[in-house]
């Protein structure tokens, strides 16, 4: 089920402007070959297709991350998933495996039902 409120709007906004959906595939391979940590969210109203193509064609380094349970504000929905993916490309994937063992999944926010 998708959120309600403001996530479900831009998306209806933003629906003619094609550049909002795909802003990444213009301005990210100027960046040259830093390595980039891409995370959506399950309902989240930016369409991760564009990050994965990036990757795909080599055009960036990186990884796409999805962050279940969450919208486009993944880290206040998910926010454990959320540190995890970044830890497991800042610290190795031992140390965000430790982190979600010590910090158990919480409820799931209300918001996003």
């Amino acid at each position: 089920m998708k959120p309600r409120g403001s996530e479900n709007l831009i998306t209806v906004i933003c629906e003619p402007f094609a550049y909002l959906k795909e802003p990444l595939a213009e301005r990210l391979p100027n960046l040259g070959q830093k390595p980039i940590t891409f995370m959506y969210g399950d309902y989240d109203w930016m369409e991760r297709e564009s990050a994965e193509n990036l990757v795909k064609a080599g055009k960036v380094q990186g990884k796409v991350f999805n962050v279940e349970d969450a919208g486009h504000h993944l880290y206040i929905q998910n926010p454990v998933k959320c540190v995890a993916n970044l830890l497991s490309q800042t610290h190795g994937q031992a140390i965000a495996d430790a982190f979600s063992k010590a910090h158990p999944k919480q409820a799931q926010n209300p918001s996003i039902q």
